[in-house]
């Protein structure tokens, strides 16, 4: 077994002697020992908004393998994928066999949801509305208005169907884009760069986006140590956004050289101006290519002067910041009215009297304390009673009501079979007549809990109608007792 010392980072060629020592004859072969190749993204952006269209992705050194969350191809479809992070591996085996694999992570943007339920119904007594979002930065709108504030107040609304939507509109890095280019036409023009000098040249991009590189105009036989830096504004004069040490050279044919930036970290605003300086120790032989005919428009550079506009050759290169589609989601909410339930005035009723009791608002859910379920029901009483519903609807909104029944049992309502009393009309509002086919010598007024409130000392005769002033008396139920010399008789009355 032979072991061959390898030091990362490199690959060497060794040659192997074997010597058999039978005929002392000595083999050479030539042993290669690699290792494997460090792999990086060449595009993929770091967010994809849902709405975005289907975009490949890549890596280097190319030639490998791309699965996207375990699935090979190398497709990303926002719109088939979850929001959340994903994960792209690329797989690369060398010329030497020696294999490696890379996961990079992305995001798949939000996509928008809401705590509320379609077609869902609230009671005006629940009072507010509390609706939320998983994304924050959007604006609600209800009925085709701007929600002035949260929560929504229910009883601002009007009963019946509403529209709630949350609207939100997001922006993500794109691919990379040449966003401005500008060159010399003839690029012949070379103007010299001198040792320890710095040249600049100013630019405004067209739209908001990351910077990804930027390839400017210079040329040179050998290679350099040079700085480059970015500037906000005309000039280095500016607030310093970002600079680095670097080299460049040697350059064998005339183009532009690209210089890096750090991946979706520095982001320019569209139609702002930036400059990139460019900036130089000892060098013995460095050119810009510039020129003054048909000059940039949006920009300026070191070269120019008060009489003449001169640029250097150069294209921005950015990740622009593409606004993804408005996404929205919409909840249809019914907003209840309260309801009113009223079975009436409490009543005081004769033993074994039979009432029929009606909750009204058709259509809905009852529970009645006798267990019943119906809109109506019929009680035949032999006690006091105290008699409750519960109306209720499939939203949860409910009222209810309670009537408290009392039987008669504190006056005299026995009476010879012939004798009869008539009160008329009834309910009364003001006054009510009192008819009776015997002579009247007292009458009395109770309320409903048996308390004497009007006695009158007369003497009626038979069949000869009497009014009785009710204007003093309050709205609600009453009995009147008649006496006479062989009769009493009882008949409630109802004031409104």
């Amino acid at each position: 077994m032979l072991a061959v010392p390898v030091q990362m980072g490199r690959t060497f060629v060794y040659k192997l002697c074997i010597t058999r020592t039978t005929i002392m004859e000595t083999l050479k072969t030539m042993v290669s020992v690699g290792e494997a190749t460090p792999v990086s993204q060449d595009v993929l952006l770091p967010v994809y908004c849902k709405s975005a269209p289907e975009s490949e992705i890549s890596f280097l050194p190319a030639g490998g393998t791309v699965t996207i969350d375990g699935f090979e191809g190398n497709l990303i479809d926002p719109a088939e994928l979850e929001p959340g992070m994903h994960e792209a591996a690329y797989q690369y085996s060398n010329t030497f066999g020696c294999l490696v694999e890379e996961a990079f992570m992305f995001e798949i943007g939000h996509q928008l949801d809401l705590n509320l339920a379609d077609n869902s119904s609230f009671c005006m007594s629940d009072s507010l509305l509390y609706p939320a979002s998983s994304a924050e930065g959007g604006i609600w709108i209800l009925d085709g208005q701007e929600a002035p504030e949260l929560p929504i107040d229910l009883q601002s609304l009007s009963s019946g169907n509403h529209e709630l939507s949350y609207v939100k509109t997001e922006d993500y890095p794109w691919l990379k884009t040449i966003d401005q280019h500008w060159e010399p036409v003839p690029l012949s023009p070379q103007w010299a760069i001198n040792s320890g000098s710095t040249i600049w040249q100013s630019f405004t991009p067209s739209v908001d986006g990351y910077i990804n590189r930027f390839d400017f105009g210079v040329y040179t036989t050998s290679l350099i140590n040079c700085d480059f830096a970015l500037y906000e504004g005309t000039g280095t004069e500016g607030n310093l956004i970002y600079s680095q040490s670097t080299t460049t050279g040697p350059h064998s044919i005339i183009d532009v050289r690209p210089f890096y930036f750090p991946e979706y970290q520095i982001l320019l605003r569209q139609d702002s101006v930036y400059t990139f300086a460019f900036s130089v120790g000892s060098v013995s032989s460095l050119f810009a290519y510039a020129h003054f005919d048909t000059p940039y428009t949006r920009g300026t550079s070191s070269y120019s002067t008060p009489n003449t506009e001169v640029s250097i050759r150069f294209q921005e290169v950015i990740n622009p910041l593409i606004p993804c589609s408005a996404d929205t989601v919409t909840a249809h909410f019914q907003v209840v009215e309260d309801f009113i339930v009223d079975l009436g005035p409490d009543l005081i009723v004769n033993p074994g009297a039979t009432v029929t009791l009606d909750a009204g608002n058709a259509g809905n859910s009852y529970l009645w304390s006798t267990g019943e379920t119906s809109q109506t029901i019929e009680v035949d009483l032999n006690s006091d009673e105290q008699i409750w519903v519960e109306v209720f609807n499939e939203a949860g909104c409910s009222g209810s009501d309670t009537l408290e029944i009392q039987l008669i049992t504190n006056l005299t309502d026995v009476v010879s079979t012939s004798a009869s009393l008539d009160l008329y009309p009834n309910p009364a509002e003001g006054s009510v007549f009192i008819r009776s086919n015997f002579e009247i010598n007292e009458l009395n007024l109770f309320d409903v809990s048996g308390k004497l409130v009007v006695v009158k000392m007369l003497k009626n005769s038979a069949d000869t109608p009497f009014e009785l002033n009710t204007e003093a008396l309050g709205a609600g139920v009453y009995f009147i007792e008649a006496i006479g010399k062989n009769a009493t008789r009882t008949a409630r009355l109802i004031i409104k």
